[in-house]
């Protein structure tokens, strides 16, 4: 009895072992399986999205495997083959260079293209899980529970399930990557060290800018408003002005070096020159900050559908990362802590200038790239990493109360439990929905036409059903992408348009 005794004991303390040395994975694992349930239970059948934002993102980081391949139409890396007789057209939104680096050797692998695109997006969600564990545990000295839980947070919470449709999002690593590297600079470290961290650091924003003009722009942004507190901080104005005395010249060397590498985006997005009508509209609501879409602050008290109303955009209005998990971050951002007053003033200053309405279109008139900002409240994406350090350090400094612990731990947990579904479409429905297009014989450019209001509903399907359909063959004057130009149908012949009733809805 006592031999089976000490077995048991040994057991349990063996797994606990486990867990203690390895608790990062199993909180992964926990996390992709919260973010990415409806994947597990369909057995990996449905795919992120739906089948017009997602497919189009898909679409593009195809485009960069199909030019690595020089194939018929892809061999102007800057010329997607839509919106003829446009050209440039990659520049219409993102360039997603960031997600086309990782893709195209998954892509020489699995040799079906959404196929391709979930394991992608498994290794994303990875890759921004472990970018903010390695920062939370290594930069800011973190045990692994709560850089586990911090990265959990960035990851996998609510603010980035409502993004789930939006897979240029998914590349936020990019982000954390530059950030640990600039807190890598260590002025007890060589010269070389910290030119290198620098290096780097500015290569991993370009990369980021590359990536998703959202996320590069809210990085600057996010630069812009740290550059303001630090000036007007007593505390953090005299380390703020001896690191730019200290490291004047890798500052100056990086910043031409990010522009000199910056130079083609900058170039090709201003040679189309989007620009989208003010609209007051797209003001962040401060409830929408607070609440959230989880299933547990939808079920205990919805605050946003009183204040915000439900709508089209009612999901994305939503921002914030549950009641339980705000309280909890912001008590790890301001409980003794003497950056707290700087905290704030950040916060305050992010947020005014998408909440007030003057502050929002002076913003709109003066900041550069403003202008294609449409959807204010993804705002959360730049304060997302830091509610994840606040997590991480309300769990560290509640270390040795373990009722309490645990008992946080489960709600944080649970309010990663969505609302909703964004998980659409499939493979099978892709493929049966490019089945119901004819392409005609002989045409070297094709056009989609249609008059009734169904083809406004479906917009987003039946253009990237016509890019999907003929990727490698022909050029189209339709296509989908963050902006459209004006069609030029007139210039095709008849046999070359393809009307409505060639297309059968899925």
């Amino acid at each position: 009895m006592k031999y089976k005794t000490n077995i048991l004991i040994y057991m349990i303390l063996y797994i606990k072992n486990i867990l203690k040395n390895y608790i990062h994975i199993f909180i992964l694992a926990l996390g992709l399986l919260i973010f990415c349930y409806p994947l597990v239970f369909s057995l990996f059948k449905y795919l992120p999205g739906n089948l017009g934002d997602a497919r189009y993102i898909n679409y593009i980081l195809e485009h960069a495997y199909l030019f690595i391949h020089q194939t018929n139409l892809h061999t102007s890396f800057f010329d997607l083959p839509i919106f003829f007789p446009h050209t440039n057209t990659l520049s219409y939104s993102d360039m997603m260079i960031g997600g086309m680096i990782l893709y195209i050797p998954i892509r020489e692998i699995i040799k079906d293209p959404q196929n391709a695109l979930l394991i992608w997006f498994i290794l994303t969600s990875i890759l921004n899980y472990y970018s903010m564990y390695i920062l939370l545990r290594k930069i800011f000295n973190f045990n692994k529970m709560s850089s586990a839980i911090g990265a959990l947070i960035f990851a996998f919470s609510t603010p980035k399930q409502n993004q789930i449709g939006h897979l240029q999002f998914q590349t936020q690593f990019y982000m954390i990557l530059s950030v640990i590297l600039f807190l890598s600079i260590n002025y007890n470290k060589s010269k070389s060290h910290n030119l290198f961290c620098f290096l780097l650091c500015s290569i991993f924003f370009v990369i980021q800018i590359y990536s998703s003009f959202y996320l590069g722009w809210f990085m600057l942004y996010g630069m812009l408003i740290y550059c303001i507190v630090a000036t007007v901080s007593r505390k953090l104005r005299p380390k703020f002005l001896f690191f730019i005395k200290t490291y004047i010249y890798e500052i100056i060397l990086n910043i031409i070096i990010g522009l000199i590498l910056l130079i083609p985006l900058i170039k090709h997005y201003l040679a189309v020159g989007i620009e989208f009508d003010y609209n007051s509209q797209n003001l962040v609501s401060l409830i929408g900050f607070f609440t959230s879409n989880s299933i547990v602050d939808n079920n205990i008290l919805n605050l946003s559908y009183l204040f915000i109303g439900e709508n089209e955009e009612y999901w994305e209005n939503v921002f914030g990362i549950g009641y339980i998990t705000f309280i909890a971050a912001t008590i790890g951002l301001f409980y003794r802590n003497k950056h707290n007053k700087n905290i704030l003033l950040f916060f305050i200053l992010s947020l005014s200038f998408f909440v007030i309405s003057p502050l929002n279109k002076l913003l709109y008139m003066i900041y550069p790239g403003t202008s294609a900002i449409r959807v204010s409240p993804r705002i959360i994406l730049l304060l997302l990493p830091i509610f994840s350090y606040g997590i991480a350090n309300f769990f560290e400094k509640i270390k040795n109360r373990k009722i309490i612990y645990i008992f946080l731990i489960f709600f944080v947990f649970i309010e990663l439990i969505y609302r909703y579904d964004f998980y659409f479409w499939s493979k099978l429905s892709h493929q049966e929905n490019l089945q119901n297009y004819k392409i005609p014989q002989n045409c070297n450019i094709v056009f989609f036409d249609s008059e009734d209001e169904e083809y406004d509903n479906y917009f987003e399907i039946y253009n990237s059903g016509v890019m999907w359909k003929i990727i490698d063959k022909v050029y189209t004057h339709n296509g989908y992408s963050g902006y459209s130009p004006q069609f030029y149908s007139q210039i095709l012949s008849k046999k070359c348009i393809i009307k409505k009733d060639y297309f059968i809805d899925d």
